[in-house]
């Protein structure tokens, strides 16, 4: 790629995150993405606050000062970690987690559930909607349509990752009026860790998104047939291991990976490696779905 296609794939980038800015629908977007965070991190937290306060009056103890003291206490605990090993059955997956606090690993979990479909709604519509206007022949008639999809899905991952940082922002907030301040500042390391996970997550599902809406010239089809992408991808890695045991028939479980839930547990591991080959994985199944809608535009006349 030469410095001056970098360049206009830069500018299309650019100008997709200010027209979401301009249009407001990303703001609308963000405020859901915000309002559902916080909402679950409340909810967390006054769940764990409200378990120990029966685990105390069971054990007739006074109740902590500090929410999530005792949970982090029974989180160390060896029975409690013993039931965690059996049910998590991956010993990678498991001394993995066991150094995170209860508190972030109930974001990450809520993080990775949403991203999924803030991808889809800050991303579902966007093509579809210049196709449909014909405000595309602007932008087309100053840089190639690769570079254009390019630019757009840069422009899409940048919308995702402010919205990430201000969620995490505010995420923490809540942490800071609900928990004791040492407490928070300790969790904010992990949660910006794992807010990187997340965005690196939301590349395949944002490559889904993008590339179904260059596929129709209707926003609301695009957003529709994205929620559908997720529900189907959620069940197709379980469905084509049934169906490889029911026919014995076991390359058919090869096909999973095209599903962004296939390699999601390598979020879930640690390892410098494990980030790359997940990275890498996730990129590349945005580019390929984006490369199949990108590949359906270039035979339309815009």
């Amino acid at each position: 790629m030469s410095r001056s296609q970098f360049s206009r794939i830069w500018h299309v980038a650019v100008g997709e995150l200010q027209n979401s800015i301009r249009t407001r629908k990303a703001l609308v977007v963000l405020a859901l993405y915000l309002v559902f965070s916080v909402s679950s991190m409340i909810g967390t937290i006054s769940l764990f606050s409200k378990l120990e306060g029966e685990v105390a009056n069971l054990l007739q103890l006074p109740k902590a000062e500090q929410v999530g003291s005792m949970s982090q206490q029974l989180w160390e605990s060896p029975v409690f970690l013993r039931m965690v090993r059996s049910s998590v059955k991956d010993p990678t997956v498991f001394e993995y987690i066991r150094g995170y606090h209860p508190v972030v690993l109930a974001y990450a979990w809520f993080a990775l559930f949403l991203a999924p479909l803030l991808a889809v709604l800050s991303a579902g519509g966007r093509v579809s909607d210049e196709l449909r206007t014909k405000s595309a022949r602007f932008a087309l008639s100053r840089v190639s349509r690769t570079e254009w999809t390019l630019g757009k899905f840069c422009g899409q991952m940048l919308q995702n990752a402010i919205a990430l940082v201000v969620s995490i922002l505010a995420v923490w907030a809540v942490c800071m009026i609900m928990l004791k301040a040492h407490v928070a500042w300790e969790l904010f390391a992990s949660m910006c860790e794992w807010g990187v996970k997340v965005w690196i997550y939301s590349f395949a599902w944002l490559g889904i998104a993008s590339g179904i809406s260059h596929m129709t010239e209707s926003p609301s089809r695009a957003v529709c047939f994205g929620i559908l992408a997720i529900a189907l991808f959620a069940a197709l890695p379980p469905l084509l291991q049934l169906s490889a045991d029911a026919f014995s028939l076991p390359w058919l479980v090869n096909f999973s990976q095209l599903s962004p839930n296939s390699v999601k547990d390598m979020l879930w591991r640690g390892g410098t490696m494990t980030y790359l080959v997940g990275t890498v994985h996730f990129f590349a199944l945005g580019c390929f779905y984006l490369a199949v809608g990108h590949s359906v535009m270039k035979r339309k006349d815009i």
